[in-house]
């Protein structure tokens, strides 16, 4: 009996390395969290006020800005079963025009009290009507409203949740309002451990005079963009858990046949297990440092692909912050000034300017990847085969992380395939040996079926059937 236990749970090696590995975690932990609120605190940390990260910081600011004048696709929908796609899991518009709902407020009715511990956590004006909720701060603001941390005063949550309020969304435009429809219908139905949790939706009345819907969320302690910006280096065995736990979130949404379409470091969110949650899913496609070649170029027939390049970026950064790199030395691996055809200043240069731009989005992936191969460039559209034709040819300099396991770095070229064709699924980067040592099968399994709204095909829905559909998702 003795032998058979020998290397089994009840053997003394096997304890001693799991008292180890527990070591080993909490250590990291603790570490990190400590660093991460002393830097959300504006406290300075190693390195802080370098101005490389300045730099990065500034860069990722302006993206915001181009962003407003991006196109974006409708909602793509497999042929599998007209399951829904969802734009950029971090949801944007059609046509190039990000959501921006009214600023004008309802003024509050007699019978209506507003919630006090709300006061000065918005803009003027603004009245949380939350009942049973104590709002705490803001915590930012997202293309379909304020996001505020809350406790739930009737005790039934022991830990804060963020609250994302949607105000007045049934004067928004119908397609707006149906888009921010979609993503709480689509929250409402996703079950994994990896996917933001939808705790609650609140209508504060029932009648036609509510005009507000109240989002309640799984709050998590912080982001890695949050992290990538700290001074702290990872272990590999971190850096493998951070990476694997983000493509198990992207599997369940494709096999889901849910496309995020905007995965970039600030919609991936962690607790303090550790446990990466992905966040938002928008019509908005992919900020620029993230952004997939087919849709820098306008390709009309994406698909999942675009949401494995934007992983492929993350998994470069999270690999930036192996040990031995300073914090000025990490930033997005493609850190274009310009996203052409995108860029709203630049948009006459597409596609008859003689030279591309220096520091255009596409030419930073060219420097470090290379030029397309010419049946690479042949599967493109004609404007944007032209575009292309125009870069200089180059070999580029290559995927440089000094120090990385050869596993590690043929997963992220695979990631980094500019034909989408050729790209990984998340499904087969799973099966990668280099995350032999964090896996978890229950963390892998894809979802039951696929995701169908009801009312996606409709091709105009008024003001009563959203308040309807929102009742629906309420009760």
């Amino acid at each position: 009996m003795a032998d058979s236990c020998q290397f089994g749970p009840c053997s003394e090696a096997f304890q001693k390395m799991k008292h180890e590995l527990l070591e080993e975690w909490h250590a990291f932990r603790t570490e990190l969290l400590r660093d991460i609120k002393l830097h959300m605190q504006g406290l300075p940390t190693s390195d802080a006020t370098s101005p490389e990260l300045a730099k990065v910081q500034q860069d990722k600011g302006q993206v915001a800005e181009e962003d407003e004048g991006q196109q974006s696709g409708d909602v793509a929908v497999t042929p599998q079963a007209a399951s829904v796609a969802a734009a950029p899991r971090v949801l944007e518009l059609d046509q190039g025009a990000e959501v921006t709902p009214p600023r004008k407020r309802r003024r509050v009715q007699q019978d209506e009290t507003p919630n006090p511990k709300a006061s000065g956590v918005q803009e003027e004006g603004d009245r949380w009507l939350l009942p049973n909720f104590q709002i705490c701060e803001q915590l930012g603001r997202g293309s379909y409203g304020t996001v505020c941390k809350a406790v739930d005063t009737r005790k039934r949550r022991p830990v804060p949740v963020a609250v994302k309020k949607m105000a007045n969304v049934f004067a928004w435009h119908p397609a707006d309002a149906k888009r921010a429809l979609r993503e709480v219908a689509i929250l409402s139905k996703l079950k994994h451990e990896n996917i933001v949790k939808l705790c609650d939706v609140v209508v504060p009345c029932r009648t036609s005079a509510c005009e507000d819907i109240y989002i309640v969320m799984e709050a998590c302690d912080s982001d890695l963009d949050k992290l990538f910006c700290s001074g702290i280096n990872l272990m590999p065995r971190q850096m493998k858990k951070l990476t694997y736990t983000l493509l198990c979130g992207v599997n369940y949404l494709h096999s889901a046949s849910i496309w995020h379409r905007d995965l970039k470091p600030a919609n991936c969110l962690f607790n303090h297990q550790a446990r990466r949650l992905t966040r938002d899913l928008t019509d908005h496609v992919v900020t620029r440092f993230w952004r997939a070649p087919e849709l820098i170029l306008l390709q009309k027939n994406y698909t999942e692909a675009i949401d494995m390049w934007s992983v492929g970026c993350i998994f470069a950064e999270i690999l930036g912050m192996r040990k031995g790199m300073q914090i000025h030395e990490r930033g997005p691996l493609f850190r274009g000034a310009v996203c052409l055809p995108l860029s709203p200043d630049q948009r006459e240069c597409w596609p008859g300017s003689d030279e591309p731009e220096q520091h255009d989005q596409l030419n930073m992936i060219f420097d470090i990847l290379g030029t397309p191969e010419p049946e690479e460039v042949e599967q493109l559209d004609g404007d944007a085969r032209s575009y292309v034709e125009r870069f200089t040819e180059r070999e580029g300099k290559g995927l440089e992380f000094p120090g990385v396991e050869t596993t590690a770095m043929n997963l992220l070229r695979r990631l980094l395939r500019f034909s989408p064709q050729e790209r990984i699924s998340a499904a087969y980067a799973l099966q990668c040996g280099w995350f032999d040592r964090v896996r978890s099968q229950a963390m892998e399994r894809p979802a039951p079926n696929f995701i169908s709204l009801d009312f996606e095909n409709e091709p105009e829905m008024n003001e009563s059937r959203l308040r309807e559909e929102f009742l629906e998702l309420w009760m």
